[in-house]
């Protein structure tokens, strides 16, 4: 069975006629059991990961700046062409849906 806006469009529609009927629950139980395992997890992986030592940070820390500042107009230039294909992709999606209208 799948789940979302559509699993509870009846009792919706119902509110829409009786202002007194209940509406459904925004949280199933097992979505919000989920979502607290999950961070549980999450702040116990972060509680238990390694600290690094000062040395090690500054050598990261340096190593990082300069992978990131490496290549970057080549960086630009390829982020700037997904750009445009997703920009176009989306363009001729619409015309193309629209026509079918």
């Amino acid at each position: 069975m799948r789940w979302g806006l559509r699993t509870s469009q009846g009792p919706r529609i119902d509110r829409l006629f009786d202002p007194r009927a209940a509406l459904p629950p925004l949280f199933r139980r097992s979505s919000v059991l989920v979502g607290i395992v999950a961070v549980v997890g999450i702040t116990f992986l972060i509680a238990r990961s390694p600290q690094l030592g000062m040395g090690e940070t500054t050598q990261l820390h340096a190593m990082s700046v300069q992978l990131l500042a490496h290549r970057l107009g080549a960086r630009a230039l390829g982020l700037s062409e997904t750009a445009a294909a997703v920009a176009a992709f989306v363009a001729l999606r619409r015309r193309f849906a629209s026509a079918r209208n």
